[in-house]
């Protein structure tokens, strides 16, 4: 905003006094400018806690597993199913594989080698099951190395279209695929998660870098594992797992962040269940009776929600948090979606009793899987007015 003032004749007098009065102005915006406001309404000094989302720049946790998950572009929605990837664009509602070649048939229930469309990524050579990311217009996901090396991954970078495949770099050697965890990208940097017998380590490499790979953390234990990775603002979060004893009758679980650049480890808490990080607080259920939070800046836990109705999966957006009972009770006509604010308050209920598979979504919508295989959206927009109307965007033959 520009704000053109003409002055004519005005004393020196009044020119020092406007003079000192648009310098305490100036300083009164910028220190108002420089506590940023997050949505919820609370304001943090530190751009690490920052809760905004830039599609295609942070990573997107916004989902139950890596595996089963979309990524936007910011107009719509790319979804891995199976050997196929499809993109949902929100305008328009289409949901179509991502191939451009004229006269394709796009035929990719098939086997290596016996389909040419852009839209096959066949699962003996490509590991979207591991997770994915979308940045800076492009896909990246882990697949099998080119060439004799059958037991080398590497970094792969595929075009928004699907009709570009660039293999990045060679990132690490295993003889079993099944010891590899998770994949993200977040803010430039790769990391990923490996488990071999008795150990378990995060890598991360800057994408611009192919020769940063850098050990992140390793430990080794009784049954040492990673439960995800969930980068936000300036670091990438992970909880670590581990039985206390050769009896695995007990375990117990730390959440970490590594801050980006400096690879900086930091051991934040012990936690139960269920964790998502939202700006400077770890939202998590413990003992199956509450939901609490975790502040990292003056490193108090409060207690937020009583669980009420056997949730025990726990999501979260830039907008709410979304505890749900799927999986965890018998009857799917119990299903449901419990969406709170970060303080804990009730705000909306909602059904999902044709439910499979409850995926996730970002602060515009929420998807599921449903038991007559399609992909449903929900339009958050819709969160407490009274209007839960799920919409079936693909069946899955």
């Amino acid at each position: 905003m520009h704000n053109n003032v003409h002055i004519k004749k005005i004393s020196n007098r009044k020119i020092l006094s406007l003079l000192l009065a648009l310098l305490t102005a100036s300083a009164f915006l910028m220190t108002t400018c420089d506590n940023s406001t997050d949505t919820n309404g609370s304001s943090s000094d530190s751009a690490e806690y920052d809760l905004s989302f830039e599609a295609g720049y942070d990573d997107q946790p916004f989902y139950l597993s890596r595996s089963d998950m979309l990524v936007t572009d910011g107009s719509g929605y790319y979804q891995f199913y199976g050997d196929t990837l499809y993109y949902y664009d929100s305008a328009s509602g289409q949901y179509v594989v991502v191939c451009s070649k004229p006269d394709c048939k796009h035929i990719t229930n098939v086997d290596e080698g016996e389909s040419d469309c852009n839209a096959f990524f066949p699962n003996t050579t490509f590991y979207n099951d591991k997770g994915y990311a979308y940045y800076d217009e492009s896909i990246y996901l882990l697949g099998k190395s080119s060439g004799d090396d059958a037991k080398s991954v590497s970094l792969y970078k595929i075009s928004k279209d699907g009709s570009e495949r660039e293999e990045v770099c060679k990132l690490f050697s295993t003889s079993d695929i099944n010891t590899v965890g998770c994949f993200t990208v977040h803010r430039g940097y790769a990391f990923w998660t490996l488990f071999p017998e008795g150990s378990t380590q995060i890598y991360s490499m800057k994408l611009d870098d192919t020769d940063s790979i850098t050990t992140v953390y390793e430990n080794e234990g009784y049954a040492p594992y990673v439960l995800g990775l969930t980068g936000s603002g300036d670091y990438m979060y992970f909880e670590y797992e581990d039985s206390t004893d050769e009896t695995y009758e007990e375990f117990t679980s730390t959440m970490y962040r590594v801050k980006l650049g400096t690879g900086e480890v930091e051991e934040l808490l012990e936690i139960d269940n269920g964790d998502v990080v939202v700006g400077s607080k770890i939202y998590y259920l413990s003992g199956g009776q509450y939901l609490y939070s975790y502040d990292m800046e003056d490193k108090t836990t409060t207690e937020l929600y009583e669980l009420t109705n056997s949730e025990a999966l726990l999501l979260s957006d830039n907008e709410y948090l979304y505890l749900s009972n799927w999986d965890n009770v018998a009857d799917s006509d119990e299903y449901v979606v419990n969406v709170l604010t970060f303080d804990g308050e009730l705000v909306d209920s909602l059904e999902i009793s044709d439910c499979d598979f409850l995926i996730g979504g970002d602060s515009n919508n929420l998807f599921i899987d449903t038991t007559s295989r399609q992909l449903s959206v929900f339009d958050k927009s819709q969160i407490g007015t009274g209007e839960h109307q799920w919409s079936a965007v693909h069946t899955f033959s």
